[in-house]
């Protein structure tokens, strides 16, 4: 199970990634920082494994043509934007 998760994760970050312009060290980085790789991490202010500000979320829909930042795919491509 956890090599499938891992699997996902480098396919989704490293396509984001490229598509962004950005390192995937620095996403790694920062996802292993804010929720230590917890896709499920959720505080009063953050949600997902990249914690995104829940006071965004309408920011990234909108923006991102997205319709939540809850799923893994979603938050890390907040993230990574």
């Amino acid at each position: 199970m956890f090599q499938r998760v891992k699997t996902i994760l480098l396919l989704i970050q490293s396509t984001l990634c490229e598509e962004y312009n950005v390192d995937e060290k620095i996403i790694f980085a920062t996802m292993y920082v804010e929720s230590g790789y917890n896709f499920n991490a959720n505080n009063p202010l953050c949600t997902g494994i990249m914690e995104i500000n829940k006071g965004y979320a309408q920011y990234f829909c909108d923006t991102l043509n997205i319709s939540n930042i809850t799923s893994p795919e979603n938050n890390i491509r907040c993230g990574v934007y």
